[in-house]
């Protein structure tokens, strides 16, 4: 496996980079949350209430607290907190920023066992078409074999699979899309690992992070090709 970068690359195609964790439902959280953003208000000062939706109970759905620029937020319900970014600026100041908040969240409701904590990596890679077809190969190591019957010149494409590993379980989705606020077709790859278990503790979270960082990172740098890694890397493709 190619080794995981320790700068993150100038084109970096990154737009939302997320740790969550997971917790048997607490009333506390519902009951104080107001407390929590006193904390934390001073740097995320917007606040986002959740909308109902159908079939799910609506103290499920989290509250959000995003910074006034929107480049980060805090989501907050009954039984998940989480880290979110839109301009991430390495491992090193998420990791750094996410434990202060879990420091005051826990110090606020004093939360004790976790369900899951989970590392969401998600970007998305535009792309120009080529004679009508995704130009994959450019960009991904995809690797998926198809009947020799259907060409692998995909128009479209849909991927999710589920893999385990012995630290945890990585989700790995691979779409076709079209971003709203361009226009522009392009690819979205997103991870999500997960390290689960009735009996994690929040002293473990730190370690979690640090796996689920590591198994995340380096699936991408698996995934891409030597010719899309050089774009990143700040040359033209």
């Amino acid at each position: 496996m190619t080794d995981i970068p320790k700068v993150l690359y100038p084109n970096q195609p990154l737009v939302e980079v997320v740790f969550e964790l997971r917790f048997p439902g607490e009333m506390a959280v519902e009951c104080d949350r107001h407390i929590f953003w006193e904390k934390v208000r001073a740097d995320y000062s917007a606040i986002f209430v959740p909308t109902a939706e159908p079939n799910r109970p609506l103290a499920l759905r989290p509250y959000r607290f995003e910074r006034a620029d929107k480049t980060a937020g805090i989501s907050i319900a009954i039984n998940s907190f989480a880290l979110y970014v839109r301009q991430y600026e390495g491992y090193i100041a998420f990791r750094r920023e996410f434990l202060k908040l879990l420091q005051l969240f826990t110090e606020t409701f004093h939360v004790e066992k976790v369900n899951r904590a989970g590392w969401r990596y998600i970007n998305i890679i535009p792309y120009v078409r080529e004679n009508g077809v995704i130009p994959l190969d450019r960009f991904l190591n995809l690797g998926v074999k198809v009947p020799t019957s259907i060409p692998e010149n995909f128009s479209n494409l849909t991927l999710l699979f589920e893999s385990k590993t012995d630290r945890g379980t990585v989700t790995t989705r691979l779409q076709s899309m079209t971003r709203q606020d361009s226009g522009q077709e392009a690819l979205l790859l997103d991870f999500d690992f997960g390290c689960e278990g009735d009996s994690l503790q929040f002293a473990e979270v730190p370690h979690c992070m640090e796996v689920a960082h590591e198994c995340t990172s380096g699936l991408f740098e698996a995934f891409i090709t030597e010719e899309y890694r050089t774009y990143l890397k700040g040359d033209v493709l």
